[in-house]
């Protein structure tokens, strides 16, 4: 069976559309990211990652769920990749007494559950 689009109703959905088609630009951030299958993420330590050139770090919180910030220490411009998760929150590895709260990234990160 081969389904085909409705060329009018295909026309009708870019006509309408707030932005032309042409004059979109393509923005990475946007967009879904096959990043780790849940199972192969560590529990007790960040996971570093790149998405184009772009380092960035997933982490689990005490309630597991997912964070994502930029790779680096906004006090000492460290990789927190290299830190640890105390009590949920991700602290870099050269200043342990104190928990550091970056700014978190707004990209879309997919992990996959797979059985």
């Amino acid at each position: 069976m081969t389904i085909t689009p409705n060329k009018q109703e295909t026309e009708l959905a870019i006509d309408s559309s707030p932005i032309s088609a042409t004059n979109q630009e393509f923005n990475w951030r946007n967009c879904w990211y096959p990043v780790s299958f849940l199972q192969d993420l560590p529990k007790d330590k960040p996971y570093r990652f790149s998405l184009y050139d772009e380092p960035l770090v997933l982490f689990k919180n005490k309630d597991g769920k997912l964070g994502c910030i930029a790779d680096r220490c906004s006090h000492r411009a460290a990789r927190l990749s290299d830190g640890q998760i105390i009590d949920g929150k991700l602290t870099g590895r050269q200043n342990k007494l104190f928990q550091l709260f970056c700014r978190p990234v707004s990209v879309y990160i997919l992990v996959l559950n797979y059985l």
